[in-house]
C-alpha cells in the first residue's frame, strides 16, 4: 500500500560534547505528522516547567511536551539550549561558590 508508513521514530540529539544533555524527539502515536519532545539530562527527565517556563508554564507537571510541529520543536530546541548553557551554567557556578 503506497504511501503508508507505521515506522515510530524517535530522535535523540546530543546537546553538548560531555554527552550530559540530550533532547528527545519522538513520533506521535495518534497523530503521525506531530511529535513530543522532552530534555534529558544523565538518562534522567528534566522537567518541562524548567527547561520550557515560558512555553509550558510554572504549573506544568509533565516530563515531555506533545503535539508539536517543526516550528514548535525549533523553539523548544532553542528553550532546551538556552537552559543547558545559560541557567543550568549558572546554577552549577552558584553552587559551586556558596
Amino acid at each position: 500500500m503506497a504511501g503508508v508508513c507505521n515506522m515510530d521514530i524517535t530522535t535523540n540529539v546530543k546537546l553538548r560534547l560531555d554527552d550530559q544533555y540530550t533532547f528527545s524527539i519522538s513520533q506521535e502515536v495518534d497523530s503521525r505528522d506531530l511529535v513530543e519532545v522532552a530534555l534529558f539530562c544523565g538518562g534522567q527527565f528534566v522537567p518541562c516547567k524548567y527547561w520550557a517556563t515560558t512555553w509550558v508554564g510554572e504549573d506544568y507537571d509533565d516530563d515531555v511536551i506533545r503535539m508539536q510541529d517543526g516550528m514548535g520543536v525549533l523553539d523548544l530546541l532553542c528553550y532546551a539550549k538556552h537552559y543547558i548553557y545559560i541557567e543550568a551554567e549558572e546554577f552549577i557556578w552558584e553552587q559551586e561558590h556558596v
